[in-house]
């Protein structure tokens, strides 16, 4: 007999086993410690009474794990995480589940449902399909660190990479993110020379989970690697343990007036366009050495495949796409 309450007074013990069964057999496995579940909680934001569990005699077999705030202008529950226990799948009990879940939430004033999940696992997104699930967008999932190769600009090879790669021109400088933000106002409207002109440190729109509102449940876990000289406006957001959740590649929306590729190709663009794109890439290199120098793996989490030029990028300096996801939308 299965039943479905919210997890309120549910251990962070119960939470974890269930967790890591849940996950035994995924695509990518996550084990998981009892203090990485919680640190994830909490920055992700999850609340445990707008979560909710499956319950088995009183054993948790399934989790789905939302965190609530406004989003997209809306008051919007995104889906952390989900997952069933291998033993007792294949009886409906997610559907069941997202339904007691759907209807608490919109009881609650909740408009809108935000996930995501891997573009392999077809599965999984045809059932949130048959729930109204709409494809925003697809994701990438971007690892690895500045090559060898790449990071041949001189200097002493810190870890396999060159922590200080920055050529001339191209000082790289570090500030927590909280004074980041306090140095460098975050306005979408500004034309200040001096400050990175976005709400976000971001060139495209970030996920749920990766916004600068989110951050800042952890924000002294945050760091900001940067350049800002001139038109070199490049800085990329940074966690204790190498995460990467956004980045602001030549300045947001993608350096204003520097060239692209297809301009070079058609002989289209300017001197000063050139010139300008070519600082992009030099300052994005000069920082993702930096960190190459400091981290094992830099993981760069929900960069829209649309970003064809900073992918490209990553790309050419030794990163790779480990995973692609689809953002997905259901209207409660």
């Amino acid at each position: 007999m299965y039943e479905f309450r919210n997890l309120e007074n549910v251990g962070l013990d119960d939470i974890t086993d269930t967790w890591n069964r849940a996950f035994s057999d995924y695509v990518v496995p996550l084990e998981m410690t009892l203090e990485s579940v919680d640190a994830y909680l909490k920055v992700t934001g999850v609340d445990r009474r707008q979560s909710y569990g499956t319950f088995c005699g009183g054993e948790l077999v399934g989790l789905l794990l939302n965190s609530v705030d406004t989003f997209r202008g809306s008051l919007a529950a995104y889906d952390a995480m989900t997952g069933i226990v291998p033993e007792h799948r294949g009886r409906g009990l997610f559907s069941q589940m997202f339904e007691y879940t759907r209807d608490s939430l919109k009881a609650g004033g909740i408009t809108h449902y935000y996930l995501e999940v891997i573009t392999t696992n077809e599965r999984a997104r045809s059932i949130y399909t048959k729930k109204g699930g709409k494809i925003l967008r697809e994701l990438a999932f971007v690892k690895g660190r500045v090559s060898g190769d790449a990071a041949s600009c001189g200097g002493a090879l810190v870890g396999g990479a060159r922590s200080d790669d920055a050529p001339a021109g191209f000082a790289v400088k570090t500030l927590p993110l909280s004074e980041f933000i306090s140095k460098f106002p975050l306005d979408l409207t500004s034309d200040s020379a001096s400050e990175f002109p976005s709400e976000e440190l971001c060139n495209y729109e970030p996920t749920f989970g990766n916004r600068l509102r989110s951050l800042y449940r952890n924000i002294a876990d945050y760091n900001v690697a940067y350049i800002n000289e001139d038109s070199k406006k490049t800085a990329v957001v940074y966690s204790s343990a190498g995460r990467i959740p956004q980045i602001v590649f030549g300045g947001a929306g993608g350096g204003a007036g520097a060239a692209t590729d297809a301009d070079a190709d058609a002989g289209t663009a300017t001197s000063a366009n050139v010139v300008a794109r070519a600082d992009a890439k030099h300052s994005l290199h000069a920082i993702l050495a930096h960190l190459s120098g400091m981290f094992e793996t830099l993981s760069i989490s929900n960069i829209p495949t649309t970003e064809t030029a900073l992918i490209s990028e990553l790309q050419n300096l030794g990163l790779a796409i480990s995973v692609k996801q689809y953002e997905m939308c259901i209207e409660l």
